[in-house]
């Protein structure tokens, strides 16, 4: 009897967790239901701004994030004389944004490639339209900084080009003066109204991929082509502005500035060197590929001091002070 008792309760248990969670999956289909309500009775609403997509795994150094998509009401508040309608400086920066999220998607959009560029003899009219195109909205509006940040990340692409000498040297060498531009602006606004502790991170980021353009081309055969001094002015200059961009010890400005340095130091008295072109071993993330491409010879470098070290202090083979090395 005491048995058959254990049993129906052990039933009716049962029922009663079967009932509740049957109850549960409805509750939440309806509040599943009720969210979709809600969301489409945003979406209806015509005042409804809808967020612009970023896509973070584009947010490197020197580059800006690639933009999922343009909706209407961002389209509306890049034309001028609707209720939609930015502020001037505001509409202007989302022109520069909308050109670098059209670079992004030009230079990483072919499937039949690794790398996803174009081929390179698409690549050298896309580059020149592009530039056209650049030089049009300079001449409609003023803002000067983002616009040279903007140049510098269209030009950081000329790195990549591999078939056409002379597209490629006039191309680097566009870039090498659009760094010198950016740092020279950058370190003129930070004297007038302490630009470095008030621009935002991405701007900043920018100081890395000039830094490194500067140690590129000075390190290469095309250092004939500029003002050599000029430009070793430009580079401490460079690394001024990332010390300065730092806003607590060894950040990541502290170390880029670092790494610059060592690359720098390392390379400038290398004359063999000197008679090759710039290139990059590294070219799988985009305009990042100039900051890998450094860090990756920083590594090299940092490598084969640690080898010389422990060779020395094992008493043989080659030092330091070796006058071979």
């Amino acid at each position: 009897m005491a048995g058959e008792e254990s049993s129906s309760t052990a039933s009716n248990a049962f029922s009663l967790i079967l009932q509740a969670l049957q109850t549960a999956a409805s509750i939440g289909i309806l509040v599943v239901l009720a969210m979709l309500l809600i969301q489409f009775k945003k979406f209806s609403d015509p005042d409804y701004m809808f967020p612009v997509s970023i896509d973070p795994d584009y947010t490197f150094s020197g580059a800006p994030p690639l933009m999922g998509g343009f909706e209407w009401s961002i389209e509306r508040a890049y034309e001028v004389g609707n209720s939609y309608t930015l502020p001037d400086s505001m509409r202007y920066h989302l022109k520069l944004l909308r050109f670098c999220d059209r670079v992004t998607k030009i230079m990483s959009g072919n499937n039949a490639s690794p790398l996803g560029m174009p081929p390179d003899s698409e690549r050298v009219l896309l580059m020149n339209i592009l530039e056209e195109d650049l030089n049009i909205l300079e001449a409609q509006e003023l803002d000067i900084i983002h616009l040279v940040e903007t140049r510098l990340y269209l030009r950081v692409f000329y790195f990549f080009d591999s078939s056409r000498f002379e597209h490629r040297r006039s191309g680097i060498l566009k870039a090498y003066s659009t760094a010198k531009d950016f740092i020279a602006l950058a370190n003129s606004g930070h004297a007038m109204f302490n630009y470095f502790s008030y621009s935002p991170i991405p701007n900043l980021k920018y100081l890395v991929a000039a830094s490194a353009i500067l140690i590129q081309v000075l390190n290469s055969n095309f250092c004939t082509c500029v003002d050599y001094a000029a430009g070793v002015s430009s580079i401490e200059a460079g690394l001024f502005a990332l010390r300065s961009s730092s806003v607590e010890g060894n950040d990541v400005f502290v170390r880029a500035s670092g790494v610059f340095y060592q690359i720098w130091r390392r390379q400038k008295d290398d004359q063999e060197l000197k008679k090759q072109i710039p290139t990059l071993l590294i070219k799988s993330r985009l305009s990042a590929s100039l900051l890998y491409d450094s860090l990756w010879k920083w590594r090299q470098y940092h490598i084969k001091a640690q080898t010389l070290d422990k060779t020395s202090s094992a008493g043989g083979g080659t030092t330091n002070d070796d006058p071979g090395l």
